[in-house]
């Protein structure tokens, strides 16, 4: 009673200022068992504390709203303000919680998204209210790293959009569906979904998710052997995320261009943006995007040789996915990343052992990227280990490069041929050694990597001039 009345003075007190003390009406209210005021409140405080990309405030404060609003009787409208504020919690905490926990609230807000269709017509807001929903649980397996469930949920989706001719509704999802397809490591795919998503989110202004995406496809197109081009898209994004000031965006959007550099071997600019996605992620307090910057640094400092830094970065990335459930978006990309931080070091056995549980998380999501890059790394690791055991090594050499063409990846088949050039060479196989160099030479020259270019041709021409001395 004390803190009803409280709140009921405070609103004469400060009416003309308000919006300073709601989160301190919602809280007496809430304490006062006044439910309306207080979900309005507590509401009224999340939205302001997102908007200021204060996720930690914003996250708690829809939570009380959503206890208060579970405590009045419920009709429909309390229903609908329920999944709204349900889907706004998504909004500002997706990465800051275990997603199991968030799905089994989503579940709950399906279940009474489709209630609101059984007592209404089936169509309208409802509709896509429900279609929000599914949206969001589609987007909670993506960041789970379960990109087949995901995209199923946006198919759903993007099925009731086209229905409402619902252009915010349809753009989203394939956004979103394109990002998983990257995950995935099928480029090819994913560029035009995501060409197909940025002109709607670009009307809409939906300028969040439109600099995920250009991000993205930037980082398609780098795949697809067009890395100048590609890099210019994700570095537009990047600016526009630091236009908004949205330190959750940051991070995703260096996340990707510290990609970029992975793509390239520019394993200075690999490390320098994946250490600005980490930071970032740290100021938006989402454990998602600081575990995978720490994973993208380690891989890049393992490149750059400095290896116990590298094995130090990785253990606070797999810590850090750890407090969200340990399953994150890419885990399978970070697994073998790992297996690579241990053949750098010059620890093939390790590699080895490393390369097996990389290649089961892949394939538990289809994701071909991951397993492409263990295959490689299980191929150049037993070559160290077992010189005997050639045929072996090209099968896993022949199965990376399988996957990346698959996914259409040239840039990462370029750098196999290369790879796989000098353990033939290394072998005595000069003939195929100098064929796989003038692959990977020929396909850096496309992509406009001049100086990867040259190197393989090098490679390739010393080969040569080995196997005409032996001759």
């Amino acid at each position: 009673e004390l803190h009803a009345r409280v709140g009921a003075a405070l609103e004469e007190l400060v009416a003309d200022r308000i919006g300073e003390y709601q989160a301190i009406l919602g809280a007496h209210f809430l304490r006062g068992e006044v439910w309306d005021k207080a979900a309005a409140y507590y509401r009224e405080a999340g939205d302001a504390a997102a908007r200021l990309h204060a996720y930690a405030e914003a996250s708690a404060h829809y939570a009380n709203a959503l206890v208060a609003l579970g405590s009045l009787p419920p009709n429909d409208e309390i229903r609908r303000q329920m999944v709204d504020l349900t889907l706004s919690l998504m909004e500002v905490s997706w990465g800051a919680q275990d997603p199991g926990s968030h799905l089994a609230r989503l579940a709950e807000a399906e279940t009474t998204a489709r209630s609101l269709l059984d007592s209404g017509d089936g169509t309208g807001p409802d509709r896509a209210r429900l279609a929000r929903v599914q949206y969001w649980i589609g987007r909670i397996h993506y960041y789970r790293d379960e990109p087949r469930e995901a995209i199923g949920y946006f198919q759903q989706v993007l099925s009731v959009a086209q229905e409402l001719r619902d252009e915010r509704l349809l753009a989203i999802p394939l956004a979103v569906m394109g990002r998983a397809l990257v995950v995935q490591g099928h480029f090819d795919r994913a560029t035009p979904v995501l060409a197909q998503a940025l002109g709607p989110l670009e009307k809409t202004e939906e300028w969040l998710d439109w600099a995920f995406s250009k991000a993205y496809h930037g980082v398609a197109v780098s795949a697809a052997g067009f890395p100048a081009d590609g890099l210019a898209e994700t570095r537009e994004a990047v600016t526009r995320a630091r236009e908004m000031e949205n330190p959750m965006l940051l991070a995703g959007c260096l996340i990707v261009l510290a990609f970029q550099g992975c793509l390239t071997r520019d394993a200075t600019a690999f490390a320098e943006a994946a250490r600005g996605a980490s930071e970032a992620g740290r100021q938006a307090g989402n454990s998602l995007m600081i575990s995978v910057g720490l994973g993208w640094e380690a891989w890049a400092l393992s490149r750059l040789g400095r290896h116990d830094e590298a094995e130090a970065r990785m253990a606070e990335a797999i810590a850090e996915a750890d407090k969200i459930g340990g399953r994150i978006v890419a885990a399978d990309w970070v697994a073998a990343a790992g297996a690579e931080l241990a053949l750098n070091a010059g620890h093939p056995e390790v590699a080895l052992a490393r390369v097996t549980p990389a290649i089961e998380k892949a394939r538990a999501i289809g994701g071909i990227y991951g397993e492409a890059v263990a295959q490689r790394i299980w191929g150049q690791a037993l070559a160290m280990t077992q010189p005997t055991a050639a045929e072996e090594v090209d099968l896993h050499l022949a199965r990376a490069l399988e996957l990346f063409l698959e996914g259409g990846c040239k840039l990462e088949a370029a750098h196999t041929h290369a790879a796989w050039g000098a353990l033939l060479g290394e072998r005595g196989e000069v003939t195929l050694a100098a064929d796989h160099l003038a692959h990977a030479a020929e396909l850096f020259t496309q992509a406009g990597l001049g100086d990867l270019a040259q190197r393989a041709a090098a490679d390739g021409l010393a080969v040569g001039k080995e196997a005409h001395a032996k001759a």
